[in-house]
C-alpha cells in the first residue's frame, strides 16, 4: 500500500521543479518511505507503506537488474508467494522477501498477461527505459486508485488526483459533468471520467502501453464471466465450494509482517470473515466497531468478538467538529461525497493507525455478490412470479420483507414490477431540475437496478453502479490514515464463482444463504439467523443539519457560495432542511460539492493547497 507520482516525456522545467513538493502530498499514503527515480525521460517518485518485507531493500522506485525496468506500485499481491514459487522453478532470483519484487520478476518473465494470474490489487507503472514507454495496469475491480493527464506534451499519473494538481495547478478545474451525474443518478466513479475536467482515471481489469504522442489504448485482460447454464451441481456442493474459495480468500488476506485487524459491524459479512479467520491469526486479532453515543451494533459484534475471543475496540462517532473532518474527508477524497458512512469509517481507520493495526480487513463487496439489497431481494420474488414459481415466491416474500423493512421492500417490488414506467419518470424527473446548466448530452442513469434477474443488477452493481464509488472513499479514507483495507469478498476466484455458477443466495426468506450457512457451520447460529439488515448509518440529521451555522451562512444565505454557480439556490433550498432520509442524502451531497470546490478554489490561489503545508491527519 502506497502512494506513487510520474512524469514521462517532459523536460519542463517547471513541473518537474513541482514533483518533489507534489509526492509530499501523498505523505499520508505512505509514511514509511520516500523513493525517487528520474532521468531526462521520466521521473518516478513513490510513498510507501511498508506491509510485507519491511526491510528498506524493497523500497521504491524497484529496478529490474536485468531489463532495466523501473517500477513503482501500489497495493498487494496476495498470492506472491505461491507466483515466486513458479518463477523460482524457471530459473528467477530474488534479493526481497517482497510481493514488490515477484510483481516486477513477474513482469519480466510473462509480461501484461502476469497479472491474469495476480490475485489482489494494484495500480502499477512500469518504466521501459531502453524503449521510452510507459506500461499501466489496475487491479481486476479497481480498488487502488490511478489517475492521469495530458499537458504540456507530458503524461502525468498519480494514485491521487491532488498529486496531479500540485504538479499542474491548471488542472484544477471541475467537470461540471460528473457534477450533474451524481445529483441526477448519485453516480460516481462509474466511468474513465473523474470530478475533474481533464484528469481521467485508468479504468480496472485494464492495461496500456504509454508512447509519447500517441494515444492510449487501454486493453481489458478480465471480464466478468457468463452464466454456467446446465451446472448440475447441487446446493450442498456449492455451499463446499464457497467456503473453500471465502476460507482461502480470508487466509490470504491475513499474510502481512505488521498487525491484522478487522471492522467489525456485528453483521453476517464482517462476521464471516471473522469466522473465516485461521485460528493461528486470531491471537493477537483486533476488531473495531463503530457506535454513536449509544450501544449502535455494539451488541452484535461484541458477541462475535467473544466468539472468536478476540479483542474488540467500540470507536464511538459524534456531532463534535463534523465540519472540519468532513472538510479533511472531501480533501482526502478529490470528489464530493455521497454517503455519511464515511464518518464512522473514518475515525475507525484513525483508531487503527493510533493502536498500531496498519491493516484491516473489511466486508466491503458482499452485498453486491450475494443479494445483499433490497432491490434484490424484489427481484428474486418477482422473478419467481415470472417464471410460475407462485409458491415459492409467497413463501419467500415475508421473510425478505422482514429483512429490509416491508416499505423499502414494497417500493422496491411496485418499482421493478413497473420498471418501464419508473425509467420514465427518473429520466423526466430525477434530480436535473436542480443543474443551473444541464450536460449537452443526457446524463445516462445507470442507478436503475430495474432488471428482473437478481444476478444481472447485482453485476451492474458490481461492476458499475455502486461498488466503484465504495472503492473509491474506502481506499481514500484507509489511506488517509496510513491503514490498508484488504477485502475477502473482491477474490476475483470468489466473483468469478458466483456469477458463473449463480448459487442460491436466497433461501427460505433470507438473503445471502451462503454466508448464513456458512456462520451456522462456524458456531455463529445468533449471527445466522439474524434478519435484520442495517448499513453503516449515521445521524446525518443531527451532525449536519441541525443548529448548523456553516449551513444557514454559506449556503442558505449566501448569494455567492461556489455551489450556485451548478445548483438553482432556490430549489436546492428544501434539501438542506431534510425532511427524511432521502432528502438529507441529497443534501449531504449539495455539502460535500461546496466543500470540494471551496478546496479546488484554494489550489487556484496557490501553486500547493494549504492543508498539505501540515500533515493533514
Amino acid at each position: 500500500m502506497c502512494g506513487l507520482l510520474g512524469l514521462a516525456f517532459s523536460r519542463d522545467p517547471e513541473l518537474r521543479r513541482r514533483l518533489p513538493a507534489a509526492l509530499t502530498t501523498l505523505t499520508h499514503r505512505g509514511p514509511d518511505g520516500r523513493g525517487i527515480w528520474s532521468d531526462e525521460h521520466v521521473w518516478l517518485g513513490h510513498r510507501r507503506l511498508a506491509i510485507i518485507d519491511l526491510n528498506a531493500r524493497s523500497d521504491q522506485p524497484m529496478v529490474d537488474e536485468e531489463t532495466g525496468n523501473i517500477l513503482v506500485y501500489n497495493g498487494e499481491i496476495y498470492n506472491y508467494r505461491e507466483l515466486r514459487t513458479e518463477l523460482e522453478a524457471a530459473g528467477l532470483k530474488f534479493r526481497t522477501s517482497s510481493d514488490t519484487e515477484v510483481l516486477l520478476k513477474a513482469y519480466r518473465h510473462w509480461g501484461p498477461s502476469a497479472f491474469q494470474r495476480m490475485n489482489g490489487m494494484w495500480a502499477v507503472a512500469i518504466w521501459h527505459p531502453r524503449e521510452r514507454r510507459l506500461f499501466l495496469c489496475r487491479d481486476r475491480f479497481g480498488v487502488k486508485p490511478l489517475y492521469y493527464s495530458r499537458l504540456r506534451g507530458a503524461f502525468l499519473f498519480a494514485s491521487e488526483p491532488k498529486a496531479l494538481l500540485a504538479t499542474a495547478p491548471e488542472l484544477a478545474e471541475p467537470n461540471a459533468d460528473a457534477i450533474a451525474r451524481l445529483i441526477i443518478s448519485s453516480e460516481s466513479f462509474a466511468s474513465e471520467d473523474t470530478y475533474f475536467r481533464d484528469i481521467s482515471s485508468v479504468p480496472p481489469a485494464s492495461w496500456a502501453f504509454v508512447d509519447q504522442g500517441k494515444p492510449i489504448e487501454f486493453q481489458r485482460y478480465w471480464h466478468y464471466p457468463e452464466h454456467e447454464i446446465g451446472n448440475t451441481s447441487s446446493i450442498e456442493e456449492d455451499q463446499e465450494e464457497f467456503e473453500a474459495l471465502f476460507q482461502s480468500a480470508v487466509k490470504l488476506r491475513m499474510r502481512s509482517d505488521v498487525p491484522v485487524g478487522l471492522t467489525l459491524s456485528g453483521g453476517l459479512d464482517s462476521t464471516a470473515i471473522l469466522a473465516a479467520t485461521p485460528a493461528e491469526n486470531l491471537e493477537h486479532f483486533t476488531a473495531f466497531n463503530a457506535t454513536f453515543g449509544d450501544s449502535g451494533e455494539l451488541d452484535w459484534a461484541t458477541g462475535a468478538a467473544q466468539r472468536a475471543d478476540i479483542s474488540l475496540i467500540p470507536v464511538d462517532s459524534t456531532a463534535a467538529n463534523w465540519l472540519e473532518r468532513l472538510r479533511q474527508i472531501t480533501w482526502h477524497m478529490d470528489a464530493p461525497g455521497f454517503s455519511p458512512p464515511v464518518f464512522p469509517l473514518w475515525n475507525i481507520m484513525e483508531r487503527a493507525r493510533a493502536e498500531n493495526v496498519l491493516v484491516l480487513l473489511e466486508g466491503q463487496g458482499a452485498d453486491e455478490l450475494f443479494g445483499g439489497y433490497a432491490q434484490y431481494a424484489a427481484a428474486h420474488v418477482l422473478q419467481q412470479v415470472r417464471t410460475g414459481k407462485i409458491g415459492a415466491a409467497v413463501a419467500a416474500a415475508p421473510g425478505l420483507s422482514r429483512t429490509f423493512g416491508l416499505p423499502l421492500f414494497a417500493k422496491w417490488m411496485a418499482r421493478l414490477a413497473f420498471s418501464g414506467h419508473y425509467k420514465k419518470w427518473q429520466q423526466r424527473a430525477g434530480r436535473g431540475s436542480l443543474l443551473i446548466n444541464p450536460p449537452s448530452e443526457p446524463v445516462t442513469v445507470l442507478k436503475q437496478n430495474d432488471r428482473l434477474d437478481p444476478y444481472d443488477a447485482m453485476r451492474t452493481d458490481h461492476a458499475q453502479c455502486v461498488l466503484p464509488s465504495l472503492l473509491h472513499y474506502g481506499d481514500a479514507i484507509s489511506m488517509a490514515h496510513g491503514v490498508e483495507s484488504r477485502l475477502p469478498f473482491l477474490d476475483y476466484r470468489l466473483v468469478e464463482w458466483v456469477f458463473r455458477r449463480r448459487p442460491a443466495i436466497f433461501g427460505g426468506g433470507v438473503t445471502k444463504a451462503p454466508v448464513r450457512k456458512f456462520l451456522l457451520k462456524k458456531g455463529y447460529r445468533r449471527h445466522a439467523e439474524r434478519r435484520d439488515k442495517k448499513g453503516f448509518t449515521t445521524p446525518t440529521h443531527t451532525w449536519m443539519f441541525e443548529n448548523s451555522k456553516w449551513i444557514k451562512d454559506t449556503l442558505s444565505n449566501d448569494p455567492n457560495a461556489l455551489l450556485w454557480d451548478y445548483i438553482k439556490r432556490d430549489e436546492a433550498q428544501s434539501l438542506l432542511r431534510p425532511r427524511d432520509y432521502f432528502s438529507a442524502s441529497h443534501g449531504y451531497k449539495l455539502i460535500t460539492i461546496q466543500l470540494w470546490l471551496e478546496g479546488l478554489s484554494e489550489w487556484r490561489r496557490q501553486s500547493l493547497p494549504a492543508m498539505t503545508k501540515g500533515e493533514p491527519c
